[in-house]
């Protein structure tokens, strides 16, 4: 069975994110999804 995570985050400088996850071992394979946030669209009409 597969687990997942919801994790909020922001960028740090350089456009680098981190993120820390102690139930898990040094070493040990990930995978992760970044999720945008959405942006509104203004239109002049």
């Amino acid at each position: 069975m597969q687990s997942a995570l919801h994790i909020t985050t922001k960028v740090l400088p350089g456009n680098r994110i981190e993120i820390q996850l102690p139930a898990l071992t040094e070493g040990e394979e990930v995978e992760v999804f970044v999720v945008l946030p959405t942006r509104q669209v203004t239109a002049d009409l």
